[in-house]
Order: C-alpha cells, then structure tokens, then sequence
C-alpha cells in the first residue's frame, strides 16, 4: 500500500542522490587525469615567471611549475612546456580553484573545466582575447 510506496521513493530518492555524488566524484577526477603530464620534470622543477625568465624559457619537453602574481593574488600553473612556452596539459591554482586545460603556445585552449572548492564544476571556453568564459 501506501507506506511500501513511500519506502519504494525514499529508497530511490537516496539512490539517485548517491549516484550523483559520485558521477561528480568521477567527473572530477577524470578532468584531472586528464590533464596529468607522463613528462619529466623541468629543470629547476618551479619558476617566478618574472624572476626566472632565462631559465624556465629554455624547458623543452617538460612538466614544471610557474609562480606568477596578477592583482596581489598568485596564479601558480602546473603545465608541459615545449621550446621555453607552456605547450600541453595543465592546469592553474588560481585561489582555491583550479582550472584545468591545455595550453598551445603558451596560450590556453578550449574547452577549459573550473573546478570550484566546493566540487561544482564549469566548462568553459577560450574567447578571441584568451579570457576563459563560462
């Protein structure tokens, strides 16, 4: 009858929302394996994008770390460079949120994927002035 009903939605309800919790979960993680390097470290490994110009312009054909400061917050991207540009997968902290995407000649490509502290997740593009859009 009427409560075998109720339990029937009670018990889909909570399925449903579980398997959205974890479709998130595997969304996620998959934007991030995604755009994970199989290069080798770049000499130095980190670089301020100021400081260290001679050096990180020379990495060819690795995965390295660029510090960067824009308005008083630090942009710190984790991308492949190829011939001294960021050239591959990668992805950017930007605050508390991460942008991951690929980069082409030292510019960023679409799609580009936002992931927010709290999970939520945005894919955007890359418009004619190389701003991300969401």
């Amino acid at each position: 009858g009427f409560r075998e009903m109720k339990k029937t939605i009670l018990v889909l309800l909570v399925g449903l929302f579980w398997c959205n919790v974890g479709f998130a979960e595997t969304k996620e993680q998959t934007i991030i394996n995604e755009h994970k390097s199989s290069l080798p470290e770049c000499e130095g490994g980190e670089a301020d994008m100021v400081k260290d110009l001679s050096r990180w312009s020379q990495w060819d054909k690795c995965f390295g770390i660029l510090k960067m400061e824009v308005e008083n917050e630090e942009i710190i991207f984790h991308v492949e460079f190829k011939n001294g540009e960021m050239h591959g997968k990668g992805f950017a902290e930007i605050g508390d949120t991460i942008m991951y995407g690929k980069f082409k000649n030292g510019n960023w490509r679409s799609p580009v994927y936002l992931i927010q502290p709290n999970g939520q997740i945005q894919k955007g593009k890359i418009n004619e002035k190389g701003e991300a859009v969401f």
